[in-house]
């Protein structure tokens, strides 16, 4: 709407005794549009849907929105000033992807800060796959072939979309002469994502989901001790082929318990002192790929919740 310039003289305006009539519908629905792209405006932003998979987000961020980049959708983004939603009115604000958790669409056309556009947020999407998260392999020894290693998509903190065992979308067509892929926005995989779950970040870095455990720093018994949550980076080692193991380590230090997220790429069991450190297995992945920010075949190894280290080891007191 911005970019469009009326004609001259097409917006008089009226002045004390000049004659004024009603204005047509057209031009009211036209001014109406254009109140509706202002981010601050007093009156909340019409939300449009077309054909329930597409509304206009509102981009509140400094940067611009990429067409068919990921957007994130959140209330929290919505300015002071403007009413809250209502059945008739409802704003809806985005900005680039802060956390992959997120509920996202995907961008259908570049949005300036401070503009509206369209962002699809359900129904078939078509999204760019960095070559990074592809495996080549030779086909019939003349061709390279491309092969997607995941069958979910999330938006990484790098800007990119990434293949995963999890995602808000899931892979539906991908042609291996192409980068770009068809998935199914909306879609939540089954993988575990509970206490000590291990998610990629699409930046080179892990989230390992904080949870309890039977091991509090200083005492004993059942009292349960817990970790935040805990953000470590991924190994790179083209040459490396044992995997690596993603471990929460308890370590006897000062008469207590002390509790840590390590990554080691010398086998799990390396990891056990005894009488001085314990641990517990919580993911594995075989490599990373060649820019290091993803992962090849990542396998979820703790789907249990709690963690009592008492069931495996024992430790006095």
């Amino acid at each position: 709407m911005y970019n469009l310039i009326p004609p001259y003289g097409t917006l008089q305006d009226v002045v004390p005794g000049d004659p004024w009539q009603p204005e047509s519908a057209a031009r009211y629905n036209a001014v109406n549009e254009l109140l509706r792209q202002e981010p601050f405006a007093a009156i909340p932003q019409q939300v449009k849907f077309k054909d329930g998979n597409v509304l206009y987000i509102c981009n509140v961020s400094d940067r611009q929105l990429s067409a068919r980049s990921a957007v994130q959708i959140d209330s929290d983004f919505a300015p002071s000033n403007v009413p809250g939603p209502n059945f008739r009115n409802i704003c809806a604000y985005g900005k680039p992807v802060e956390n992959i958790h997120c509920f996202w669409g995907v961008a259908l056309e570049n949005i300036p800060p401070g503009m509206s556009g369209e962002v699809q947020i359900s129904g078939i999407a078509a999204v760019d796959i960095p070559e990074t998260d592809f495996e080549i392999t030779l086909n019939d020894q003349t061709s390279w072939r491309r092969k997607i290693r995941q069958n979910f998509v999330f938006p990484g903190l790098d800007g990119k979309f990434h293949c995963s065992t999890r995602g808000g979308a899931e892979i539906v067509w991908f042609c291996d002469r192409s980068e770009t892929a068809l998935v199914k926005l909306g879609v939540r995989s089954q993988d575990y994502n509970g206490m000590f779950a291990v998610i990629e970040n699409g930046d080179g870095t892990l989230t390992v989901r904080g949870g309890e455990t039977d091991l509090i720093p200083g005492y004993a018994g059942r009292n349960m001790g817990f970790i935040e949550d805990t953000v470590i980076p991924v190994k790179f080692s083209p040459h490396h082929n044992n995997g690596s193991y993603i471990c929460l380590v308890a370590k006897w230090k000062n008469q207590q318990w002390e509790l840590e997220v390590v990554s080691t790429k010398d086998g799990a069991y390396t990891l056990y002192i005894p009488g001085e450190q314990i641990y517990w297995e919580l993911a594995r992945y075989d490599d990373v790929s060649r820019d290091g920010k993803t992962l090849k075949g990542f396998q979820q190894l703790w789907t249990g919740g709690v963690i009592n280290f008492r069931d495996r080891y024992f430790i006095n007191g």
